[in-house]
């Protein structure tokens, strides 16, 4: 079992309180996946794929559309 993090939504769901709290905003969201990648060795590439998997477990698994209200 991995106890690192590995993936962007997994930091924001699991490992910090933002996400339970509702107080993800983009640019916040933005600079999260920046120091993520930039601690895991992520490249661009890697890094939009990250960022559009937290969008489809948004919409899919919490049936949230990312920044609809703000």
């Amino acid at each position: 079992m991995r106890e690192d993090v590995v993936h962007l939504d997994d930091f924001i769901y699991r490992r910090s309180t933002i996400g339970k709290l509702g107080r993800l905003t983009p640019d916040g969201l933005n600079e999260l996946r920046a120091v993520i990648a930039n601690a895991l060795g992520w490249d661009d590439f890697t890094s939009e794929e990250e960022m559009q998997r937290f969008m489809k477990l948004q919409k899919t698994k919490h049936r949230l559309i990312f920044n609809q209200f703000i």
